[in-house]
């Protein structure tokens, strides 16, 4: 199958994602979960750095989770909005930043009770083709410089990372279907650093690349790809996928024929 009709397989999968409802359910609780500022990230990081899911102690309740008994909360900063008087005609009032304040948030790992939605489950299988994958990949990290390191969990819950300061991509210990589609989603995002306009954007192009690639060498990575790709669509513009095809096409082209230059992944 050629990688312009596994665009199209990947748009089609995504879309009947949005469509199920486990999906609708997942995303009413992400809006749960705010988007905290920089300066809250850092602080969150500070204190708990392998904090996933933050949120407040009502929030918790609400999803019917209870923070545990002697459990630290995470120090971050609240705006303080005031009213203030206006002389306008047209308008009477305004809101006014008056300072911040400290409030306490908690990360999922410090709660208990209804297990949350989930999407992208981790493939759970191991194949020698992955196998051989995970072996070329090597390979091609080797020849750009990436070095590759494995570890067994943490790292804020990510299955891998790519770290362009220090040119380096972590893998998460797993099966080696996940492992493979996950090093092809990191190897994506050296390919494409600084050629795509935001993070969202960045996900995108690295799962969609990394289907595609899997795909082509027939190890099938849909059922975690469609709903991670869907889920960090839903948090960019409408139509995301189709802004970053070509991207996505392209990378994806240039990754299968570095592969190709070993005869034993030959498609």
């Amino acid at each position: 199958m050629k990688t312009q009709e596994l665009v199209k397989k990947l748009e089609e999968g995504v879309q009947e994602v949005f469509k199920s409802g486990r999906f609708q359910e997942w995303l009413k609780v992400q809006s749960t979960f705010h988007n905290y500022s920089f300066a809250n990230t850092m602080l969150i990081l500070a204190q708990k750095p392998e904090a996933t899911n933050v949120a407040g102690f009502k929030a918790w309740q609400k999803l019917k989770r209870y923070v545990r008994k002697g459990e630290k909360g995470i120090a971050i900063l609240a705006p303080i909005i005031t009213k203030m008087k206006c002389e306008s005609e047209e308008v009477t009032e305004k809101s006014i930043l008056a300072g911040f304040r400290v409030v306490h948030v908690f990360d999922l790992s410090q709660t208990e009770g209804e297990d949350l939605p989930k999407i992208a489950k981790e493939l759970e299988t191991s194949s020698v083709l992955a196998e051989e994958l995970i072996l070329k990949l090597h390979d091609i990290a080797g020849e750009k410089g990436i070095k590759v390191i494995s570890y067994p969990g943490g790292h804020n819950g990510a299955n891998g990372y790519y770290n362009f300061v220090k040119q380096e991509i972590g893998l998460k210990e797993a099966g080696t279907d996940q492992q493979a589609k996950t090093f092809i989603h990191e190897i994506a995002h050296a390919l494409t650093h600084g050629k795509v306009e935001n993070y969202q954007e960045g996900e995108i192009v690295a799962e969609g690349t990394a289907f595609i690639v899997s795909s082509y060498f027939g190890l099938d990575t849909g059922s975690y790809s469609f709903e991670y790709v869907a889920a960090w669509a839903s948090r960019a513009e409408k139509d995301a996928i189709k802004k970053v095809a070509n991207t996505i096409q392209r990378t994806a082209d240039l990754l299968i024929r570095q592969l190709q230059k070993e005869k034993a992944l030959a498609s």
